[in-house]
C-alpha cells in the first residue's frame, strides 16, 4: 500500500511494489499494465507512474516495445550492481530508513554552467535549491537540485516543507519523460570540505541526474556528492 505518511517518496514505493507483484505473480514476456492502468491501481500520478517504470527499466525488470507497452524482463539475467555500478534509489532508499536529517541550506537563484551535465553553449538562470543529509550525526551527502524552467519561479520555502520533490512536480503538472544518470567519484573541492567536513580531495561518489521533460528539454538537475564511508558499504548492494 502506498502512503503520503512514508517518508520514501512515492515512485521508490511504487518501484518496491510493482517488483514485487512482478516476483511473486508474473512471468517472463508478460505485459505491465499501461501507465494509464497503473495511475488508477495505485491512485498516483502519471508522473509517478514513469519516475517507477523508468526505474524499473534501469533495474532490467522491464522492457518497452514502442507502439506496445512493456514487458516482464527475464529475471534470471537481474544481478547486482557492482560498487562502480551503485544504483542511487538503493541509497536513497536505505537513508529514509537510517536516523538522518534533510537541511535545507540554500534556496534562490543562480547561474548553471556544465557542459557535461547540461549541454548548454552558455550559462542559464536556475532556481537552486541545497540539502545538507545528516546521517547518525555526520555530514554524509550533499544535493543540489537545479530548476531550469520558469515554472519553478513560484516555489517557495514553506513549499519545500511539506511536498517532496516529485510531489512539487505532480502539484505543478510538469511530466517527466525521461531521465539520465551517470556517476563518478571525484575529489573533494575547498567548498565541498567546508560543507561536509571532509578533507580537500577527498574522494566522493557524485551521482548526476538530468530529467526531460514532454518537449524532450533539461526541466531539472540533481546532483549529489556522497561520503560513501559515513554508512556501511552493504547500503550500496542491491537487494
Amino acid at each position: 500500500m502506498l502512503s503520503s505518511e512514508n517518508k520514501l517518496p512515492l515512485y521508490l514505493q511504487l518501484v518496491k511494489t510493482l517488483k514485487k507483484q512482478i516476483k511473486e505473480n508474473m512471468k517472463e514476456n508478460d505485459k505491465i499494465p499501461s501507465e494509464k492502468e497503473i495511475c488508477d491501481m495505485y491512485s498516483v500520478s502519471r508522473t509517478t507512474v514513469r519516475l517507477a517504470m523508468a526505474e524499473l527499466e534501469k533495474d532490467g525488470f522491464i522492457y518497452r516495445l514502442q507502439g506496445k507497452g512493456s514487458f516482464v524482463s527475464d529475471l534470471k539475467k537481474v544481478s547486482s550492481n557492482s560498487f562502480i555500478e551503485v544504483d542511487e534509489r538503493n541509497i536513497l532508499e536505505k537513508l529514509y530508513y537510517n536516523l538522518y536529517e534533510y537541511i535545507l541550506i540554500m534556496f534562490g537563484m543562480t547561474s548553471i554552467f556544465d557542459k557535461d551535465i547540461t549541454s548548454l553553449a552558455e550559462e542559464m538562470k536556475a532556481l537552486l535549491m541545497q540539502y545538507l543529509v545528516i546521517i547518525n550525526d555526520k555530514k554524509s551527502i550533499l544535493v543540489d537540485y537545479y530548476f531550469l524552467d520558469n515554472k519553478f519561479n513560484s516555489i517557495d520555502k514553506s513549499s519545500l516543507e511539506v511536498n517532496s520533490i516529485d510531489d512539487l512536480l505532480d502539484k505543478m503538472e510538469i511530466k517527466i519523460n525521461r531521465v539520465e544518470e551517470n556517476y563518478i567519484i571525484e575529489s573533494a573541492s575547498q567548498e565541498l570540505s567546508n560543507k561536509l567536513d571532509i578533507e580537500i580531495n577527498h574522494p566522493l561518489l557524485c551521482v548526476k541526474k538530468k530529467f526531460y521533460d514532454s518537449n524532450n528539454e533539461i526541466i531539472l538537475i540533481s546532483i549529489k556528492h556522497i561520503v560513501t564511508e559515513r554508512y556501511t558499504y552493504t547500503n550500496f548492494i542491491k537487494n
